[in-house]
């Protein structure tokens, strides 16, 4: 008799703070994650960890640069601008290196091959895209890697080159972005998707396999509008990939520890700006924002590095991706680093991009000795600065204490609110919803047109509750019917989101804060009243897919069909 009572004593309390067990977690969960860890799990202290190099590559923090580039002069060539690589590279005069230009005049692609090594050169191989060029012997860039691969392909220079080297560029003919030019070599390269018709290489060209592809956007950036430029150095090394896809730790730590010694990145001299994400303007917005309000120094660098760590999970969950997002899909490790150079004089701004040029030396030569395939070092990961990063495990228990109302919720309905009379009939209902979302998705890869599918979601959801009505005309209980549509739909959410927690954080997130918000923390009866009149059908119209894929997504992708529209 006492062990009944003090269960049901248990039990009485548990009803009564059933809110404290669903807002607690759910609040702590809110703040661990903005605190972007509050105590660390894998270092166990009150910090994010710091960049590392991998121990199997080199740690090219060290490499000597010795390579002396060359200013390009305005009267070489006889004056003759040359807009071609493959015609730039012949007046070179390397017999180690091939180059070819597809009949499609989409891009140009050069093949060096080491002369002598200990290890079979033409195994694995390094590809590096750059931008087209109208005067490849003009252009400071574009003549400095000129020399770069001249360097490259004297054994003499560079007796530790292991791997084949490939420049890609795009035609100067052409309007193809890198992106662009990206998916048409990898399609040449390694076999065409999605009905791509670009030509394939040679076989004498894709005989290496690709590790590691490197796209070096370097250029310096037009004037603003007022005609003005401010003297300011941005660079955008930037990892992401599509469905939350990232390249090693290994070759972000890489690029870092090379170019961290560049003399355009010596703040001290030079304002600049080295982010990890493309969203540079709405960063310095924040950080603008951040500056103007009377906080500590420490609160302030916290506050920058949150919103750049929010900027770099919405490039993972929204974009727009980076140039390499395509090569990462194919299983190829690789990385976008974006740099502009403003308001600087023309000789300042050779310095920069030939310092640049030398560097990527010690990226290649680190990579040359590294045979490492993609395999996501640190599983997957957040960076809130170029030195910090924040890996996946971190956030399991802030997300997993997000989905804890889900938990609660579903529990209280089963063991004393459902009371035993659950509606096997709202199981029926959520199998036919979830046939119709299959249903949704695979006439959004049909309709092309965006107002076709709106059309059809509307027919489709407007039918939901007649179909209801007409199957399930006795429904005498309807209290029961929706708390057990409550408790599956509370179980179909866990079921959803616990994978993205495991792989795609930055989706994880914003699901677990909404799901939780509007399924665990809010009880949903068959009751009218303004919240059920007004509050809910608001919230469902916001959310609508309609409606949030035209805003945020701009497509359906599988997230938005199979997560969010249940």
């Amino acid at each position: 008799g006492q062990t009944s009572s003090k269960k049901s004593s248990v039990l009485n309390f548990v009803k009564r703070r059933l809110w404290l067990l669903i807002a607690v977690p759910y609040a702590i969960g809110i703040l661990w994650t903005c605190a972007h860890p509050v105590v660390s799990i894998v270092t166990g202290e009150l910090k994010c960890r710091g960049w590392f190099i991998d121990e199997n590559s080199l740690d090219a923090g060290n490499f000597r640069y010795n390579a002396n580039f060359l200013a390009p002069g305005s009267k070489q060539n006889g004056g003759r601008r040359i807009s071609s690589l493959c015609e730039a590279l012949d007046k070179q005069d390397m017999d180690n290196m091939d180059c070819q230009r597809l009949s499609s005049d989409t891009f140009e692609v050069a093949k060096l091959v080491p002369i002598s090594n200990a290890i079979t050169p033409v195994s694995e191989a390094i590809a590096i895209v750059i931008p087209s060029s109208s005067d490849w012997f003009v252009d400071p860039y574009h003549n400095g890697m000129l020399q770069f691969m001249q360097r490259l392909a004297t054994a003499k220079e560079s007796p530790w080159l292991a791997k084949t080297v490939l420049l890609i560029a795009p035609t100067s003919s052409t309007n193809h972005t890198l992106a662009e030019t990206v998916s048409s070599f990898l399609d040449a390269y390694l076999g065409t998707r999605n009905g791509s018709d670009v030509q394939s290489l040679p076989p004498s060209f894709t005989t290496a396999m690709i590790r590691n592809l490197l796209v070096l956007d370097v250029a310096s950036a037009p004037v603003d509008e007022a005609g003005v430029q401010t003297p300011l150095n941005e660079v955008l090394l930037m990892p992401q990939g599509r469905r939350g896809v990232l390249p090693n730790m290994d070759l972000v730590f890489l690029l870092m520890t090379v170019y961290s010694r560049a003399n355009f990145l010596d703040t001290r001299r030079y304002e600049t700006h080295f982010l990890l994400h493309p969203h540079a303007e709405s960063s310095r917005r924040w950080r603008q924002l951040v500056a103007s309000q009377p906080l500590p120094s420490s609160v302030q660098s916290w506050l920058n590095e949150l919103g750049d760590l929010a900027l770099f999970a919405r490039t993972l969950a929204l974009g727009p991706y980076p140039a390499h997002a395509p090569t990462l899909e194919r299983g190829i490790d690789s990385i976008t680093l974006q740099i502009r150079f403003r308001g600087h004089t023309a000789r300042l701004q050779t310095q920069f991009i030939l310092d640049f040029v030398k560097r990527l030396e010690g990226v290649v030569r680190a990579l040359s000795n590294l045979h490492e395939r993609l395999h996501h070092s640190m599983t997957q990961y957040l960076m809130p600065s170029p030195r910090k990063f924040v890996s996946h495990s971190e956030y399991l228990i802030p997300n997993v204490l997000l989905l804890l109302p889900l938990v609660v919720r579903a529990v209280s309905l089963i063991l004393w609110q459902m009371e035993g009379n659950f509606d096997f009939s709202a199981f029926q209902v959520v199998v036919g919803i979830g046939g119709v979302v299959l249903g949704i998705y695979e006439a959004s890869h049909y309709f092309v047109d965006p107002a076709a599918l709106t059309v059809l979601l509307v027919v489709v959801y407007g039918s939901i509750p007649a179909a209801v009505r007409f199957l399930f005309p006795t429904m005498k209980n309807k209290t029961a019917s929706y708390q057990s549509l409550h408790f599956l739909t509370c179980l179909t959410a866990i079921y959803f989101i616990i994978p993205l927690i495991l792989g795609h954080v930055s989706l994880a997130f914003p699901s677990a804060l909404l799901w939780s918000l509007l399924i665990g923390m809010l009880s949903h009866r068959p009751q009218r009243g303004v919240r059920h009149t007004i509050v809910l059908p608001l919230l469902l119209l916001i959310t609508w897919p309609p409606i949030l894929v035209q805003q945020v997504f701009g497509y359906y992708s599988p997230y938005i069909s199979f997560v969010h529209l249940p």
